[in-house]
């Protein structure tokens, strides 16, 4: 599928997020992506935004739903 995912490295630039990961799913279909290695916060999903202590950790694999993104995030 035209999926795309990349990672960022925000320690690397001072960001207080460590490691950045960001889904995309343009398709109409639900699609599961693979996660580098850890655990991550879900920062934003089709759910909505989600920062802090509530956020819920994900690992291994994260869902995305059709026509939408996620951001996760590690702590530094």
């Amino acid at each position: 599928p035209p999926c795309i995912a990349y990672v960022l490295n925000g320690e690397a630039v001072g960001d207080g997020w460590g490691t950045i990961v960001v889904l995309i799913n343009p398709t109409r279909s639900r699609v599961v992506f693979q996660l580098p290695h850890g655990d991550f916060k879900v920062a934003v999903d089709a759910n909505g935004v989600n920062l802090g202590q509530a956020a819920s950790m994900v690992s291994h694999s994260k869902a995305v739903e059709p026509v939408s993104m996620a951001v996760l995030y590690s702590d530094r």
